[in-house]
């Protein structure tokens, strides 16, 4: 088990999926906590029934507002991006570096890391541009407008994406994870990025989860070779902080100890 002292530790701050309110990670915060690591989860605003029109802009400002306390602390910070959070958590690290920071004497981030995450490369690109023939995968469902003309919010089918997101949890847990989820808004996926993987400044590894059945595995090593990450990977499937949060949080901590 990693190791370090208590005035070395980063915190560890989450940018969670798309549809999954942050309680669903507790199994990954109890993990670290065990190992002495804080995981810090905010809910990112884009996700919930009310949620229409909202864009990652307004997530990434979710993240900055938790950071910002820690940075005054003058605490490190490790960034993990699950999924869809990989994309407001890239837009968070711009000018945020601890080097960046320095001059106001404050902590920073000192590593990002992206789980079955979405890396955007360049400012222009979206989410939309990054799946494969900028389609929805069949298990997603588009919620329309009462019109039915515009689409609204993304939610999932459950007979589809159930087996997809959890094919590594036993299936009580499934079923409770899915009965937790929330729709997300179509924003996110449409609006462009204005700042991209290429740009980050401070060292980022991409884990990749070796069972998913949802984030296709060929794309995340793809994702992982060609942007500059490091690589590890876990045995887990989409859902990895969930199904082996204790195998994850070894993970993490070396990462957050060799940076």
């Amino acid at each position: 088990m990693a190791s370090s002292t208590n005035k070395t530790k980063p915190t560890i701050l989450l940018s969670h999926g798309a549809w999954h309110p942050p309680h669903l990670y507790q199994p990954l915060k109890d993990a670290l906590a065990k190992r002495g690591y804080t995981l810090v989860m905010p809910a990112l605003l884009s996700m919930g029934k009310d949620a229409r029109g909202v864009g990652w802009d307004v997530d990434t400002k979710a993240l900055l507002d938790a950071a910002e306390p820690l940075f005054a602390e003058g605490k490190e910070v490790v960034l993990v991006a699950h999924s869809y959070g990989g994309i407001p958590a890239t837009v968070a690290t711009r000018g945020n570096g601890v080097a960046e920071r320095k001059g106001y004497g404050l902590g920073g981030f000192k590593h990002i890391v992206f789980l079955a995450a979405f890396a955007i490369p360049v400012a222009g690109l979206s989410q939309l541009d990054m799946i494969p023939g900028k389609q929805f995968p069949p298990w997603q469902k588009l919620i329309m407008d009462s019109e039915g003309k515009d689409i609204e919010q993304l939610f999932l089918h459950e007979d589809l994406a159930k087996p997809l997101l959890y094919n590594d949890l036993p299936d009580e847990t499934a079923n409770e994870f899915f009965d937790a989820l929330v729709p997300q808004s179509y924003a996110v996926s449409i609006q462009p990025i204005d700042f991209g993987v290429t740009e980050i400044t401070i060292p980022k590894t991409y884990i990749v989860c070796e069972q998913d059945a949802a984030f296709p595995v060929p794309l995340q090593e793809e994702l992982a070779s060609n942007f500059g990450f490091l690589k590890k990977a876990v045995s887990g499937g989409h859902s990895a902080f969930a199904s082996v949060p204790d195998e994850l949080a070894e993970v993490l901590i070396q990462i957050a100890e060799c940076t």
